[in-house]
């Protein structure tokens, strides 16, 4: 039987084993807190004994997706790698562990946008404010110029044509309620 808790030590062995291998010097993980509330985490926040921090998200889809165009892992992995490239402000991808469906990447801190908007000044707020979105805009760009290298990771029914057909279905009928 493999419930919640039992799953997620399988996880956090997984994470326990992986990160060094990830690491310059093998650093040991000195610390693994959930970063949800919830009974089965998806995201951990990961410290190493030399001080570095990851973040650690579990993909539990990645099963139903592995070796076709659209695996969520290598799709992931490919579009950060596209995204960095193109200067977009996306944390650096460490590496990922196929057998456990997990993908590292560098922690960028503690605090969500919310997090800043809620609890800054005004001119934190313009200025993180800006930061995101000239962000949106270096992804939007991102993302058009390598569409033609993106387009045949979407998964059935989630590119653009399939979407905007669904949401013209549903807005549709509402449209003029809104």
């Amino acid at each position: 039987m493999c419930d919640a808790t039992s799953s997620n030590e399988a996880i956090l062995t997984a994470i326990r084993h992986t990160v060094p291998t990830l690491l310059p010097n093998r650093p040991e993980v000195s610390d693994i807190q959930p970063v949800s509330q919830s009974r089965h985490h998806s995201v951990w926040k990961v410290g190493t004994r030399d001080g570095t921090l990851l973040a650690v998200k579990h993909q539990p889809f990645a099963p139903f997706t592995k070796n076709r165009p659209y695996d969520l892992l290598e799709v992931e992995q490919h579009t950060c790698k596209l995204l960095g490239a193109s200067q977009a402000p996306i944390p650096h991808l460490v590496g990922i562990n196929r057998d456990h469906d997990l993908i590292f990447s560098q922690w960028c801190g503690d605090l969500t946008l919310d997090d800043v908007c809620q609890t800054s000044n005004a001119q934190t707020i313009a200025q993180v404010g800006k930061y995101t979105i000239n962000g949106f805009l270096a992804f939007e760009a991102a993302f058009r110029q390598h569409t033609p290298d993106l387009a045949h990771r979407a998964f059935p029914g989630c590119d653009p044509e399939s979407l905007l057909k669904t949401w013209g279905e549903i807005i549709g009928p509402i449209s003029d309620r809104l």
